[in-house]
């Protein structure tokens, strides 16, 4: 089912008719003009299958063998320990389809590796979700708050809607190489590396500047003021720095369009 573009709300969703009961080659039963209800959401949800106290109550079984693959519609929990350290942390869900997912009954979101996943899970070598968005690209790792996460054992649980592969699940930590800010006019923003100082402003604009995160680009209305060095002055050294995006700050820009747009790196600590 489509879920963006232009006429969205003119797609047609859902079940159309004719819709027929086949008993047999020879017994066919429409049902196309029978009186039908619908229900909101699923069974899973409303039993909370994701909270590991409701979970426990149920009275539905969770089989450990075998694991069903590349089916529908099925629940999925397993556990684990938490990484080692305070990195950010992040689950790969690498191999499955569509769904939702929660940890230790704290939802992480719908996860959706691809628009075409339901025929082309995710691959390896393709799973690049930078630059312009496309179909043919991927986002396997999803966020999960260290907050969310306890000392010994943890649980995931996952609801698959498409089909996939649960096996090659894995939770990881990542290094922040830079970090960005892409916000208009009035907002208080922070830049911070966590752990780490900021070393470098890579980019710093206000205006109408261009591109995304890793490729930003100054436009002929970005603001006359050199906003890299301001950035420079208040941030470089330090683990984070936080402003509000002002003119008094940053200049007036030659267009209605009022945006800041920062990419900082990261001090990568090597020795």
């Amino acid at each position: 089912m489509q879920n963006y573009g232009p006429m969205f709300d003119m797609v047609g969703a859902g079940i159309t008719s004719p819709i027929e009961l086949v008993l047999s080659k020879n017994v066919i039963k429409d049902l196309s003009s029978n009186k039908w209800t619908y229900k909101v959401g699923l069974n899973g949800i409303s039993s909370k299958f994701f909270d590991i106290d409701c979970a426990s109550k149920s009275s539905s079984k969770w089989v450990s063998d075998p694991i069903p693959v590349n089916r529908n519609f099925t629940w999925y929990k397993t556990t684990f320990k938490a990484p080692l350290g305070n990195k950010p942390v992040v689950v790969d869900l690498l191999g499955l389809g569509k769904g939702m997912a929660w940890v230790n009954g704290h939802s992480l979101g719908r996860y959706w590796p691809s628009y075409i996943a339901d025929k082309k899970l995710c691959k390896t070598e393709t799973c690049d979700y930078r630059g312009r968005y496309s179909d043919s690209k991927c986002v396997s790792k999803y966020h999960v708050p260290r907050s969310f996460l306890k000392d010994g054992e943890n649980t995931l649980v996952l609801f698959e809607e498409f089909g996939g592969n649960p096996s090659a699940v894995q939770f990881q930590t990542v290094e922040i190489g830079s970090i960005c800010i892409n916000a208009h006019e009035g907002k208080e923003v922070i830049l911070s590396c966590q752990d780490r100082p900021i070393s470098k402003i890579k980019f710093a604009s206000f205006g109408s500047p261009q591109g995304v995160c890793g490729s930003f680009d100054k436009s002929e209305y970005d603001s006359k003021v050199d906003v890299l060095s301001i950035l420079e002055k208040e941030c470089v050294g330090k683990e984070s720095c936080s402003f509000k995006i002002t003119e008094d700050k940053f200049g007036k820009p030659s267009c209605e369009i009022k945006k800041l747009a920062v990419e900082a790196v990261c001090k990568d600590f090597t020795f």
